[in-house]
C-alpha cells in the first residue's frame, strides 16, 4: 500500500477528502464555474484565494480528476519528501547487508540498467533485490523489503542534529515518525520540528532472517568476495581497527579477504570501514566484534570508540544497535553502552503522567510513584521502570485511557525508543534527493544513528520554485491539453521568485497551466493576477461543517452529542480540514461530548473561563488567581492561551458587561498578550489581568448583572 493509501486509512481528514468536485461542501459558484472548464477540456491559469479548510487544494485536486480520471497525478507536478544523497543507511541486496549511503543507492539503481519510471519530476526505478529495517505491529524491528527507490532534486533540506545521534539531513515536508501526547506512533514533518521534540531510534537483536531474538547460533555469512566470517576473525578484525595498524603480513589469508574493499581494491582499514560481512553475520559474531574494538577502552559497562573516520563511527554505531548495544555518536567517538541485563533506552514521560493523571485515585498504591517522580523530573522515562509501573493498572477500569495504556504497554515492549533533537536549521542543497517505498509499513530506519522515518509524497513550495520549468516543457500525450502546476502557499513566495513563475505562465500557456493557492492574494503580484481566473472560496457555512461531521460518525459508527458537533465548528472556525481533526481525536476517546473535544483541542470550557472574569470582578482575586491556576494545570495552557479564550469570551452573550468595560479589557488583554510573546512570565502577567479585572470590577457591583 503507496504511502498516500496509508494516511487515507489513518486520517479521516483525507479518507473522506472529495475525489470529485461533485463531491465538495458548500462552494457551489465555484464548483460550478470549476465543471463549466472540465466539459469544455479548457481552463485559464487559477487563482484560489480563501481561508484555510476551505477547500481549495481539494478542489484543485477535484478538477484535475474530472479532467483527466484516476491517474491525473501524472499531469500534475508533484514531489516526494526526501532525505539527501549522504544519509546513511543499512540494507540488504540480494541477502547481503550494506551499510550504504542514499548516493551509493543512485548508483546501483539509476545505473542505466533498469527502467526509470518518470512521475512529474520525481523518477522511480523498481526495487526488487532490496531490503530495509522496519518495524512490524508487535513494535520489533525487522528486514522488510522495498517496492521503489525515488529521486528527485531539491534547493533546500532541513539539517536535524539529533542528541548522541549525529545528524540527518531530509526535505522540510518528509514525515517522521514521532510519539503522540497519547502515547501512540504519529508523523510530524521534519520542518515542524523545534529543539526538544523526540524521534525514535532503535536497539535490537537482529537476525539474519529478520526475526528478533537473542537465542542464534552463530551464523555464517555468504561465501564470496568476503569468504566465511568466523568469530576468531571478528575478533582479530576489531583488534586492527582500533589499533589502525593492519599489515597484510600479519594477517592470514581469511582477514586479508575480509578486509579487502570490493569497490576499489584498497584495504578496508586504508578507508577506515567496518567490512561489510560483518553486518551479515551472526548476532553473536557481532557481539564478538564489539567486545574486541571496546575491551581496551571500557569503564562501567561503558565503551568509547574515538576515530578520526567518520564512516567508520557510523558503521559501529548501527552494527551495535542491531545487534542489541546502545550506541551514541558523538564528535569523533561512538558510545557503546552494554546494557544487556536490562531493556535499554528511554521513552518521554508526558503520556505515562497524563495516565496517571486522568486514572486518578483508582490508580493509588498502583506502584508507578517513583516512576513517574523519575519522568515529571527529567521529561523521560527508562523503558523498564515504565513497563513495571504499567503492570499496576492492569484490571483498572480506565474507559477512555484504556488505549493510552494499550499504547504505552506496546512501546514499552518494543525495540523502539527516543533520542532528543537539539537543533533544526535549513541549509542550501541544490542535489538529489531519495525516498524508500517500503510496502505494508511505508517506514523504514535511516541516518548517522538510525531514525524512524515515513515515506510521503506531499509537495513542497521551495522545491516547487525550482522544478516548474523543467516540468512545463515536457512533453505531452496527445489526449491530454495541458498539465497543471499546482503552487500551494504562493502568498510566501518572493517578489523574485514571482516574476520569474509570471515569465514561466507566459512561455508555456500552450501546454501548462497554473494553479495558485493563496490565503492573503493581495501578497501575489499583480501582473500574475491579471494572468488568472480569480476563485474566492468562503468558510464554509455551519450547517454544512456540522452536517458532514454527522455523515462522517455515521460512516465510521461513532456515537456523538449534537452540542459536541456545534462545539467542533466554533473551534474550528469553517475549516473543514480541522473540524474532521478534531472529530477524529474526539472519537478515540469514545463518545463524542463536549467535554471530550475540548480535552483533544487542548482548551479549557468556556464555562471555566467566564467564571474566572466573573469571580475576579466581583472582587475575590484570591479566589479567581486559584481558579486560574486549576484551569491551567488541568488542561495545560500557556498564558496566551487563556488570554485568547479570555478575549473571546468578554464579547460572548454569557458576560453582560457595559460596553466601556468590555473596551478597557480588550485593551489589556492586547498588552498582555504582547508582553508574553515577548517572554514575560506567565504568572506575574495573569496574576496583574486579575488585579487589573478586580479594579475594574468596583465600578460595577451593583450596576450590572455578569
Amino acid at each position: 500500500m503507496s504511502a498516500s493509501k496509508v494516511l487515507v486509512e489513518l486520517l479521516w481528514a483525507e479518507k473522506y477528502r472529495p475525489r470529485s468536485l461533485s463531491e465538495i461542501v458548500n462552494q457551489v459558484e465555484v464548483v460550478e464555474r470549476l465543471q463549466q472548464f472540465v466539459k469544455e477540456m479548457n481552463m485559464p491559469h487559477l487563482l484560489f484565494a480563501g481561508p484555510p479548510g476551505t477547500g481549495k487544494t481539494t478542489a484543485a485536486h477535484a478538477l484535475a480528476h474530472d479532467m483527466y480520471g484516476e491517474d491525473y497525478r501524472m499531469y500534475m507536478l508533484e514531489l516526494n519528501a526526501s532525505v539527501s544523497k549522504d544519509t546513511p543507511i543499512l540494507v540488504r541486496i540480494n541477502g547481503k547487508a550494506k551499510r550504504l549511503r542514499f548516493r551509493d543507492l543512485d548508483n546501483l539503481y539509476f545505473n542505466g540498467n533498469r527502467e526509470v519510471l518518470k512521475v512529474g519530476d520525481g523518477e522511480y526505478v523498481k526495487t526488487d533485490d532490496l531490503e530495509v529495517l522496519s518495524i512490524d505491529r508487535n513494535g520489533k524491528v525487522r528486514w522488510t523489503r522495498a517496492s521503489w527507490l525515488i529521486r528527485h532534486r531539491a534547493p533546500y533540506v532541513v539539517k536535524l542534529r539529533i542528541e548522541n545521534g549525529g545528524v540527518l539531513e531530509l526535505t522540510g515536508n518528509h514525515s517522521i515518525i514521532t510519539i503522540g501526547d497519547r502515547g501512540g506512533l504519529v508523523e510530524r514533518k521534519a520542518g515542524e520540528l523545534k529543539p526538544g521534540d523526540y524521534v525514535l531510534s532503535f536497539i535490537a537483536r537482529v537476525s539474519r532472517d529478520g526475526v528478533m531474538g537473542s537465542n542464534f547460533p552463530n551464523e555464517h555469512c555468504n561465501s564470496g568476495v568476503y569468504g566465511v566470517l568466523t568469530n576468531g576473525a571478528a575478533q582479530l578484525v576489531g583488534h586492527h581497527l582500533t589499533m589502525e595498524v593492519l599489515n597484510s603480513d600479519a594477517v592470514n589469508s581469511e582477514l586479508l579477504g575480509l578486509m579487502q574493499a570490493p569497490a576499489n581494491g584498497e584495504l578496508i582499514v586504508k578507508a577506515r570501514r567496518i567490512p561489510e560481512a560483518l553486518f551479515s553475520a551472526g548476532v553473536h559474531t557481532r557481539e564478538t566484534f564489539l567486545k574486541s574494538i571496546a575491551a581496551s577502552n571500557m569503564e562501567s559497562g561503558v565503551a568509547r570508540v574515538t576515530s578520526s573516520s567518520k564512516e567508520l563511527l557510523i558503521d559501529i554505531s548501527w552494527l551495535a544497535r542491531i545487534t542489541g548495544v546502545e550506541s551514541l555518536m558523538c564528535d569523533r567517538e561512538v558510545k557503546l553502552l552494554w546494557n544487556l541485563d536490562r531493556r535499554p533506552g528511554l521513552l518521554p514521560a508526558k503520556p505515562f503522567i497524563e495516565l496517571v493523571e486522568s486514572a486518578g485515585k483508582r490508580a493509588e498504591g498502583a506502584g508507578w510513584e517513583q516512576a513517574l517522580k523519575y519522568g515529571l523530573l527529567r521529561g523521560v522515562m527508562l523503558k523498564e521502570e515504565l513497563l513495571e509501573a504499567l503492570k499496576g493498572f492492569n484490571g483498572l477500569k480506565l474507559r477512555s485511557d484504556e488505549e493510552v495504556l494499550k499504547h504505552l504497554t506496546w512501546l514499552a515492549t518494543s525495540d523502539l525508543h527516543v533520542l532528543k533533537v537539539i537543533d533544526v536549521e535549513v541549509v542550501e542543497y541544490c542535489d538529489y534527493v531519495y525516498d524508500i517505498s517500503v510496502p505494508g509499513t511505508e517506514m523504514f530506519f535511516a541516518g548517522e544513528v538510525p531514525v524512524l522515518l515515513h515515506n510521503s509524497d506531499e509537495r513542497g513550495i521551495d522545491v516547487i520554485r525550482t522544478k516548474v520549468k523543467e516540468f512545463a516543457r515536457s512533453r505531452l500525450p496527445a489526449k491530454i491539453p495541458f498539465k497543471i502546476v499546482l503552487l500551494d502557499e504562493a502568498d510566501n513566495m518572493t517578489a523574485d521568485a514571482q516574476q520569474a513563475l509570471r515569465r514561466l505562465m507566459e512561455m508555456y500557456v500552450d501546454v501548462t497551466r497554473f494553479i495558485l493557492i493563496a490565503n492573503y492574494p493581495s501578497k501575489i503580484i499583480e501582473p500574475i493576477q491579471s494572468r488568472c481566473a480569480v476563485f474566492r472560496f468562503t468558510p464554509l457555512r455551519k450547517e454544512d461543517v456540522i452536517s458532514r461531521l454527522r455523515w462522517i460518525c455515521k460512516r465510521e459508527g461513532v456515537k456523538y452529542e449534537e452540542e459536541a458537533l456545534e462545539v467542533i465548528h466554533e473551534i474550528s472556525e469553517g475549516d473543514m480540514r480541522k473540524a474532521i481533526n478534531i472529530l477524529q481525536s474526539s472519537a478515540a476517546l469514545g463518545t463524542i461530548t463536549v467535554s471530550n473535544v475540548y480535552k483533544v483541542v487542548g482548551l479549557a470550557h468556556p464555562k471555566e473561563i467566564r467564571d474566572i472574569l466573573r469571580t475576579a470582578l466581583s472582587g475575590d482575586f484570591i479566589k479567581a488567581r486559584d481558579l486560574l491556576r486549576n484551569v491551567m494545570l488541568s488542561y495545560g495552557l500557556s498564558g496566551v492561551d487563556i488570554v485568547k479564550q479570555m478575549h473571546k469570551e468578554i464579547h460572548s452573550a454569557e458576560i453582560k458587561l457595559p460596553e466601556q468595560v468590555k473596551v478597557e479589557i480588550a485593551d489589556y488583554l492586547g498588552e498582555i498578550q504582547f508582553r508574553l510573546v515577548e517572554g514575560a512570565d506567565d504568572e506575574i502577567q495573569l496574576s496583574a489581568l486579575l488585579a487589573k479585572l478586580v479594579l475594574l470590577g468596583r465600578g460595577l457591583r451593583g450596576k450590572t448583572s455578569l
